[in-house]
């Protein structure tokens, strides 16, 4: 199990919240020669204020929706800046909100990265986010298969067709972000000696120090 975290404060973190995000439920899929990935992301929120007319949520500019759907439908919704807004929200505690997207990261974050042999992706640059209350997590992602994935939680399953592998890490318990999300070809060292299992995975080209760590 591995948690990769980064306590990241932001304002909509703060007392006056009309929601609060509780988990993702996303089938992310990376192709390394276009520098390209697609995702469906379902989002589940719990409603704090009585009857909204909308949902906003964080979300980068880099990425193009196709569709945002609720309950089965199709909703209204505008993408501006690093804001998506979603129109006519139905009542309820809890909702799941469907959000498929996709978008290039060819040029380099402060935070992300993308080239033909790693991807490197921070939580609030490839989902919708919005004030975090995590309940649960689980990320099915699509990769070459020879990369390995590294995410919050554990592996829960893995199959590999051809040149491709669907790898699906998941987590069930509280955690206040998602962090980082990494897939590349690495080289991985594992000690297993002691009552915790501890993996290292590095970038080909510091493999050499993998002894000493």
């Amino acid at each position: 199990m591995l948690l990769c975290c980064a306590a990241v404060s932001t304002a909509q973190d703060s007392d006056e919240k009309d929601f609060e995000v509780i988990s993702h439920r996303a089938r992310l899929q990376l192709f390394p020669q276009s520098l390209t990935l697609k995702c469906v992301d379902t989002v589940s929120v719990r409603m704090l204020k009585p009857r909204q007319d909308e949902l906003s949520f964080r979300m980068s500019r880099l990425l193009l929706l196709d569709e945002v759907t609720i309950a089965g439908r199709q909703r209204e919704f505008t993408h501006t800046g690093d804001h998506l807004v979603v129109d006519d929200i139905p009542s309820g505690h809890r909702l799941d909100v469907v959000v498929s997207y996709s978008g290039s990261f060819a040029l380099r974050s402060e935070f992300s990265g993308f080239s033909t042999e790693r991807a490197i992706l921070r939580e609030d640059e490839i989902f919708p986010t919005g004030p975090k209350a995590y309940e649960f997590f689980r990320l099915s992602m699509v990769v070459p298969a020879d990369w390995t994935t590294v995410a919050a939680g554990g592996v829960v399953s893995r199959q590999t067709a051809g040149d491709t592998s669907v790898i699906v890490w998941e987590f069930d318990q509280s955690l206040p972000n998602l962090g980082w999300i990494y897939a590349g070809k690495f080289v991985t060292l594992e000690d297993r000696t002691g009552d915790i299992p501890i993996s290292v995975h590095m970038f080909q080209e510091d493999s050499a120090s993998g002894p000493k760590v």
